[in-house]
């Protein structure tokens, strides 16, 4: 678009030798630039970058101006998506800050609600706009982290703060709902506040949760919970899977099970299961990686525009192009130009070796980047790259019929990652669903599309002196992004809004092979009570897998457990918290 010399990113001084030159030094001074400059526009921006208040107190954002202005200069300052929830976690007596003609400093309030809540470390993102009497520097952004002023509850397995990753059969829905000492829900004793799980269904239910690792519970003599009675008689069973015979990484591929999925059955406009999917917000900023570190342009909602069921079995992930002069959200580089979705299972579905596969239809255009890949559980810990990643399937809209399949380590991430490209056969990736999957086991890794294996690596292919950090649980995270370093800026061309479409994720492993035990109380009371269930009184299940092995209740190898719900037709259910004993 020619020299416009409106955004100029830097400079460059060359010089001219060759190399049969002697070594001849260069000298340079006084870079300027010459000429007469606008007067400099008066400037807001946020003074600090981060906040940290504890709950119960208050946090001062602070502003300032470049330069005394000589009418009042005022700034809209508001909060968007993020953990921390307004009106929930916070509050704002006003959110207008207003700078008196010749002064630079101004701010505003944030006060941060003391609940009884035990909710760890929550966030959100403050955002200047708005601006009257000047415009906004590029630092007009804070992050407020709030800290938890409550010691996390001991032993505990379950705390429904929020919707716990209980995969659920058909007709049985979850909600977090949270009771007042003053609601008929109320527990005895509870502070001013707490959160129950509310278990709808017009069915038996089954909550079942499996564990991508084993759990030792060897220190524990047995689990307890609170549960709502209605005096049904019925009973309450508690099962537990204990000490596998066999792993998906010793069973060879041929004998794999389909062991956990997805389908998207929900209704139209639903979200995905908030039990499994965590969404993740903003544009990398609160994740300590604006643009999510390849220069992205999307801004990811939770919002059902950007994420939901369509009521035909698929879940869709959209890009949506917003209005710049009209957008509350801002972005790294400025007012967010799209808004789009990526989700995650960190916490609730993490594997460790199976296949992994997902049923997709992508979309086009350029500068469109959907991705259904994986991070090692780790990654908080030990940061990227030595978590490792796994693409399982990444496209670029220039190129319409090539998936990508890829792994980066340390010593090889980014743009040296160790991949290989599939192009389709005919068509593109937009026109119809196709088949993406990684067989993942023990040193090795293959990539296929509808069956066909296009790209394989193992711990002995890596570069020399690198890590193969693949051998533990991973994560699975679906994203559509705009733009960005590999595929570039959206063009004329590119047209929105552009769909990612998901018919189901599966996962399949070794045939489930744990020991079944469990124990069961009876509905024989009204109102809440305390249910104590020691592990001496869990039995061996009748039904066992074909090849359990039958070595008692070690509880060193947990992988699972589920609550059978009794009622035979509609009905809800209340539970508040598993602990150990």
């Amino acid at each position: 678009d020619g020299l416009s010399y409106e955004n100029m990113h830097g400079y460059a001084v060359g010089v001219f030798g060759t190399v049969d030159m002697p070594a001849t030094p260069i000298y340079i001074d006084d870079v300027a630039l010459y000429g007469v400059a606008p007067e400099r526009p008066v400037e807001i921006q946020v003074l600090e970058t981060a906040y940290f208040p504890r709950e119960g107190a208050r946090a001062n954002i602070r502003l300032k101006l470049n330069k005394p202005a000589d009418s009042p200069v005022t700034v809209q300052v508001n909060t968007v998506q993020g953990t921390a929830v307004a009106g929930e976690d916070f509050t704002m007596p006003s959110n207008t800050a207003t700078f008196e003609p010749g002064s630079t400093t101004a701010s505003v309030q944030i006060n941060i609600v003391d609940d009884d809540l035990v909710e760890g470390t929550e966030r959100t993102l403050i955002v200047l706009s708005q601006p009257e009497g000047a415009i906004l520097n590029v630092n007009s952004r804070a992050i407020l982290t709030i800290r938890d002023n409550e010691t996390a509850v001991e032993n505990v397995l379950e705390s429904f703060n929020e919707l716990p990753p209980f995969a659920l059969p058909d007709g049985v829905t979850m909600n977090i709902q949270t009771v007042t000492t003053e609601d008929d829900l109320a527990l005895p004793d509870q502070p001013s506040q707490a959160t129950i799980l509310q278990v709808t269904h017009d069915a038996p239910a089954t909550l079942q949760r499996t564990f991508g690792i084993p759990q030792d519970w060897t220190a524990y003599e047995g689990l307890s919970l609170w549960y709502y009675g209605t005096g049904s008689g019925e009973s309450v069973t508690v099962q537990l899977a204990d000490n596998r015979a066999t792993t998906t990484a010793v069973v060879d591929p041929a004998e794999w099970d389909l062991i956990w999925s997805d389908e998207f059955d929900g209704a139209v406009g639903t979200r995905p299961n908030p039990g499994i999917w965590q969404p993740e917000i903003g544009d990398g900023l609160m994740n300590g990686i604006p643009g999510w570190g390849n220069g992205e342009l999307e801004y990811y909602t939770d919002s059902p525009e950007n994420a939901s069921m369509d009521g035909e079995g698929n879940l869709v992930i959209t890009a949506v192009a917003q209005d710049t002069e009209t957008t509350d959200l801002t972005c790294w580089y400025g007012p967010c130009e799209y808004t789009s979705a990526r989700l995650i299972t960190l916490g609730n579905a993490e594997f460790e070796y199976g296949r992994i596969e997902a049923r997709l239809k992508l979309p086009e255009g350029q500068g469109i980047w959907p991705a259904f890949w994986m991070l090692g559980t780790n990654i908080n810990e030990v940061g990227w790259p030595q978590s490792g990643e796994i693409d399982i399937m990444e496209n670029i809209g220039r190129e319409p019929s090539t998936y990508h399949g890829t792994i980066h380590g340390p010593g090889y991430s980014g743009g040296q990652g160790i991949g290989a490209g599939y192009d389709l056969p005919e068509g593109t990736v937009a026109d119809d669903f196709h088949v993406v999957q990684i067989e993942w086991r023990p040193d090795s890794i293959k990539w296929y599309v509808d069956d066909e294996l296009f790209h394989s690596v193992t711990a002995d292919e890596i570069p020399a002196g690198t890590e193969w950090v693949y051998n533990h649980p991973f994560f699975i995270i679906m994203n559509l992004a705009v733009g960005g370093n590999w595929p570039g800026l959206p063009d004329e061309t590119t047209t929105f809004p552009q769909s990612m479409t998901v018919d189901y994720v599966r996962v399949y492993g070794a045939p489930e092979s744990a020991e079944q035990f469990e124990t069961t109380f009876v509905d024989d009371f009204n109102g809440w009570q305390k249910i104590s269930l020691p592990f001496a009184e869990f039995a061996r299940s009748a039904d066992q897998p074909e090849e359990a092995l039958d070595d008692g209740l070690t509880l060193s190898e947990v992988w699972g457990y589920q609550l059978i719900l009794p009622q035979t037709e509609e009905g809800t259910t209340y539970l508040e918290s598993l602990h150990f004993e």
